[in-house]
This record gives structure tokens, sequence and C-alpha cells, in this order.
């Protein structure tokens, strides 16, 4: 039914003067994609490969011509760059993977009139045709759907698709001129946009994952790539980017591994991070800190003022953990129930010590109120911390356990307290 109404609608678009070169290297999009077209043109040609699609293009008079970038023989790019040599009136639409970045990229500094992403949807192809056959077709499928800014040589915007301003939430004028600092996410490490920096301005290609806001502050996610443009004398002009919003993705990522109620990471993440963060310490050398926090008579809490109360709780003291892990090497995590951990890279005995003392002071300040509890008349925690150096570590296990002793010293020391770890003891 869909592949009748098409071509009934093809049929409207009165392109009974166009004729259309197709090149696929798989037989059955070919096939399948021909059969959506039948009667849109009085002509249509096919090709397998780039060579024989050049040649037919050389020998019939081509309006339309789609192409697929990554084809045997001659690629798509190398087909579009010699029909570019001889003319600029034949409208190419090529057909690729968007994650293709830097392809894409050269086909628009060829003259490309379209942009297809696999797997496109008949609509999608409909459409391009119908504004070719109309003549009104212009750069607009790739302005309105590709994530595209170009700067010059010191950053700034002189450029942007209509999809960059769209996602962005800016207009083309609060744009203009400025830097991609603009969208720039205080979660993004300024370390990210050093090496960037220093990649591009190398005439290297620069490719990653952004995490940017939009005007309203809203995070979005983008894969990226960034290439220099450089002029006849091989000096760098300036840099275009092209973006692939991936803000779906992302958060399908961090729900797998968010603690639903607190908000921190759960403890699958835990378990992988500190496996990460250990060996890379013990590889530089440097100051890991783990501690794990325990809310003190929590079971009697929820006894006395209900398991809601208690969920209220968990959020609270965890929204302090969050606003001590700010920095890229912090992790905070919801170990299960009402245990907590909180991992940093770099922070000295005395630094840790410290932070430990004011997370306790600032969950005390909260004032929750436990009647019930036998150290305080409000809610209070006790910390278990472990703190060396990366070459003194042995390996996970060790770490966890020692922890697991400081906070059980903690408990029995009257709660309400830190008790650090020795580091000494690698006993099981």
């Amino acid at each position: 039914m869909m592949a009748h109404n098409l071509k009934s609608s093809m049929r409207e678009y009165k392109m009974n003067n166009l004729t259309l070169l197709y090149a696929e290297d798989d037989e059955e999009v070919l096939e399948n994609t021909i059969y959506l077209l039948d009667g849109c043109c009085p002509k249509i040609y096919t090709a397998k490969d780039g060579q024989e699609a050049l040649k037919i293009y050389k020998d019939e008079k081509i309006d339309i011509i789609l192409l697929d970038i990554n084809m045997p023989k001659m690629s798509g790019l190398d087909v579009l760059k010699a029909i570019r040599e001889e003319d600029s009136e034949t409208q190419v639409v090529f057909v690729s993977a968007f994650s293709d970045s830097t392809n894409l990229i050269k086909a628009i500094n060829l003259g490309v009139s379209a942009y297809i992403v696999k797997p496109y949807s008949t609509l999608q192809l409909k459409e391009t045709i119908k504004k070719i056959a109309d003549k009104k077709f212009t750069k607009d499928a790739i302005d309105n759907n590709v994530i595209i800014s170009h700067t010059d040589k010191n950053g700034y915007i002189f450029e942007a698709s209509n999809a960059f301003y769209k996602l962005s939430q800016y207009s083309k004028n609060e744009i203009i001129g400025k830097s991609h600092k603009i969208i720039s996410h205080k979660d993004t490490p300024s370390s990210v946009y050093e090496n960037m920096w220093e990649v591009i301005s190398s005439g290297e290609v620069w490719e990653g994952e952004l995490k940017n806001k939009k005007k309203d502050s809203s995070p979005y996610w983008v894969d990226l790539t960034i290439t220099p443009l450089f002029t006849a004398k091989n000096e760098i002009s300036g840099y275009i980017s092209v973006q692939h919003d991936i803000t779906l993705k992302k958060e399908m990522e961090l729900l797998s591994i968010t603690d639903g109620l607190s908000g921190l990471y759960n403890r699958l993440y835990f378990d992988k991070i500190i496996n990460i963060e250990i060996p890379r310490s013990k590889r530089y050398d440097t100051h890991f800190s783990f501690m794990m926090l325990d809310i003190d008579y929590f079971k009697q809490y929820n006894d006395t003022y209900g398991h809601q109360a208690g969920d209220i709780a968990i959020k609270k003291i965890s929204d302090i953990l969050n606003q001590y892990t700010k920095r890229e090497s912090d992790y905070a995590f919801r170990i299960g129930g009402e245990e907590f951990g909180l991992l940093t890279i770099g922070l000295d005995l005395l630094t840790s010590t410290n932070l430990a003392n004011n997370i306790i002071k600032d969950i005390k300040a909260l004032a929750i109120e436990h009647k019930t509890s036998l150290v305080s008349d409000v809610l209070t925690i006790s910390i278990g911390l472990y703190n060396s150096k990366g070459k003194n570590i042995f390996d996970t296990n060790i770490v966890y356990k020692q922890a697991d002793k400081a906070l059980y010293k903690s408990k029995n020391n009257g709660r309400d307290t830190l008790s650090i770890a020795n580091t000494e003891d690698t006993n099981e």
C-alpha cells in the first residue's frame, strides 16, 4: 500500500522532462528503490558501481543522480568531482551513513545537492525528488537536517545551518560572531576543549562526543567532527563542524548507570568505575580516595516515619553528595539501601578527611528529625575513608574491604563520625 501511494504521488509531480540515474551496489536496495520511483520519470538509468554511473552520465542527458558514497571501482565522491568538472547544473543526491562526517564535508565542498541518511524513509526520497522536479531544490535538505557550523581560524562562527539553530535554540543573530562557548556545558571539562583546539589548530581532524547546552540551559549531546579548512597556501582558514544529535542515546546510557531514587550512579556503574580508576591511579601514582557512607539507624527511621519519608531523606543526602562531586574525577554512588560511596582522585589524606567531615556536617545541618536515633535527634551518617597513593594500592577488593572496615569502626565508635582505614592492612 505504501509503495502504491508513493508511486501515485510521484506521478503528480510532473517530472515528464526529467531523467534519473540511480547508482547503488546493493542490488536489493537498487531494485526496491527503482520500484518506488517507477512512473515518476520517463527514463530511469541504473548503475552498480561508480565507473558505470559516470559513463552513463557522460553518454546520456541526466538531470538527477542518486549516488551511494561507498561504491565499487569509483566512489561517489570521485563521481561527483568528475561531474562538477564538467557542469554545476546536474543535481546530485548522496545516500550514505550519517556518521560518515568527513565524506559529508567533502561532498558539501564539491557542491552536493542533498544528503539522504541511510536508512532513509520513502517520504524523504519523495520530498527530495519533488523539490528537484519543481525546480525549487536548494541546499535546504542539508541546511534543515544536518547540524553544521563554520568558524574562522579563531573559532568565531560566521555560518551555521538551520538545524544548528534549531537544536541550540539560538537565532542566527545570536550565534553569528560568537564562539562555540555560547553552547558549552559546565559539565564538559576544560581539558576536552584544550585537546580539541590543540588537534584542529595543528591541521588534524577532531572527533568526539560533547555535552552542550541549549539557550534554555537544558543539556544535549552531540557526536562531533571538526575539520580544518585550508587556503591555497595550505594555511588554516577556518573550521567546519558536523554534529549528530545523540541526546536520546546518552539519556538511555545514563538511565542504565543511574540509581532511580537518588539520581546518583548505581552499584553496577560503581563496579565499573572503581576498576577503571584504581589502575589509572596506580599508573600515575596519584592519590585515590574512597568513602563508604551509611545513614545511621535508617531502619528505625523508616519504621518511625515511613518509607516515603525515607526516600525523601535519601534524595536530600544524595543532593549533598552531588554538591561535593563536581570535578571530572569525582563520583558519587548509591551502593544499596542506605549505603553510599564517594570516589575521588588526586586528593591527599588531609583534603579527603576535610571533605568527609564537611559531608557529615552538611548532612546533619539538613536537620531531618530522627527521634528514634541513638546518637542524635536528627538524621546523621557514618563514614569509612580509604586514602592511598596509587602505587600502594593492591587491588579493588582490598580498597572496598578496608573502607568497609573503617565504616564498621565508625559505627562502633558511636556513629555520626569518620574513621580512616589502615592502608597498610592488606588482610582480607
